[in-house]
């Protein structure tokens, strides 16, 4: 098993234009551990059907209120495929 290493910023900016399903499954690790991260580190995830509404046209609202609060890196031990 690895180690990844991801900064705040960087999984800030990914929880913001992609689901945390398809973030953890790249990252090799479960979505309920990244979104309890994310929690962990102040960043705000889309709650869930947000990706989906935005699919559909429909209207979706997102707080992308980015604080300088939590760890400024997160580690995940990552899963053998």
């Amino acid at each position: 098993m690895g180690l990844t290493t991801i900064s705040r910023e960087a999984l800030y900016d990914l929880v913001s234009t992609e689901p945390v399903r398809t973030i953890a499954q790249r990252m090799g690790v479960s979505d309920v551990w990244l979104k309890k991260c994310c929690s962990r580190a102040d960043i705000p995830v889309p709650d869930r059907g947000y990706w989906a509404k935005l699919r559909a046209e429909k209207t979706a609202c997102y707080e992308l209120a980015n604080s300088a609060s939590g760890p400024s890196d997160l580690h995940a031990t990552a899963r053998r495929s």
